[in-house]
């Protein structure tokens, strides 16, 4: 199936934040764009460029402004934060998702996530804001 095969260290994958979370400014991605919430358990969501825009992507989350974050997939694996291909994802199969299963909700409290969402802050950037998937 497209999308399990492994994560190169070029890829570019997006984090979607919704915007009262982060709004694209200051130019500094704050860590808590990377903190886990209830719903991450087997890790934070991310999407493959390779697979899909950051337009489309804003669109599988509901909200009228999604704020796009891009990440270089070397950059993560860098810092020690692993990748995983997860092509069935919470919206269902398609290619374009994937985990960072180090930074999961059970892990909320444990020494060390702090260090983990930083890294990750550290090497991310704003790509825009666009309309996410209408409410229904």
């Amino acid at each position: 199936m497209d999308g399990d095969e492994p994560i190169e260290p070029e890829e570019t994958l997006y984090r979607l934040v919704s915007r009262g979370a982060y709004d694209g400014t200051p130019a500094e991605v704050p860590p808590a764009v990377f903190e886990p919430k209830p719903n991450d358990t087997d890790g934070l969501s991310l999407f493959r460029a390779k697979y899909i825009t950051k337009e489309e992507a804003a669109r599988r989350r509901k909200g009228r402004g999604i704020c796009v974050v891009a990440i270089k997939a070397g950059d993560l694996i860098k810092a020690g934060i692993s990748i995983i291909p997860d092509p069935v994802g919470p919206n269902g199969p398609g290619p374009a998702h994937a985990l960072l299963p180090q930074l999961n909700y059970t892990a909320i409290n444990t020494p060390g996530l702090a260090a983990l969402e930083n890294a990750c802050a550290d090497v991310a950037k704003s790509v825009g804001i666009f309309p996410g998937k209408a409410s229904s």
